[in-house]
């Protein structure tokens, strides 16, 4: 049986989550993302407590595990957003940089017109479903549970869905 106490879950959480951030992915998380990851390793060690078999490892092996999972699917999230978000960006401070001033209602104007065009161009409602969330910088999770797809389905679906606009835009 699990020994971790309840109110040991996020420190222990934290232990992992950090000590695998800094040795894989040092400065690519800020501190929230931290958060955000220690609270989900917690929440899955909560969930998975009746599955800890001693026999076949250290708590703190079965929390590792759990914390290197949920780290490395928060780096393909956060990459997959920074890779969509970082095009849009691109070509939003391009149009900006040539307006005079620095406005902020202009910028988020810009950015969606850039969303309108992109969304015109997709022609599967699911396609359109996907590129509203991102632009929304929702997290790829809270996407799959949306859609009804796991994270894995839910990484394809956005893939296909850039492809498509790519094949879109050097038609």
């Amino acid at each position: 049986m699990l020994e971790i106490q309840e109110q040991e879950y996020l420190t222990t959480a934290s232990k992992a989550v950090r000590s695998y951030v800094s040795r894989k992915f040092n400065g690519f998380f800020s501190e929230s993302d931290i958060e955000d990851i220690v609270s989900e390793v917690a929440m899955r060690m909560w969930a998975g407590r009746a599955s800890f078999d001693p026999e076949k490892g250290k708590e703190f092996t079965w929390v590792w595990t759990i914390a290197k999972n949920v780290i490395n699917d928060a780096a393909a999230a956060k990459h997959n957003r920074e890779n969509i978000n970082a095009s849009w960006s691109d070509d939003v401070d391009m149009a900006a940089n040539l307006m005079v001033g620095d406005d902020r209602a202009d910028r988020e104007l810009l950015r969606d017109e850039f969303v309108e065009d992109l969304y015109g161009r997709l022609r599967q409602e699911r396609d359109r479903r996907l590129l509203l969330y991102l632009a929304q910088d929702m997290e790829y999770e809270e996407i799959a549970r949306r859609e009804g797809l796991s994270l894995s389905a839910t990484y394809m679906a956005i893939y296909h869905m850039r492809q498509r606009l790519d094949k879109n835009a050097a038609a």
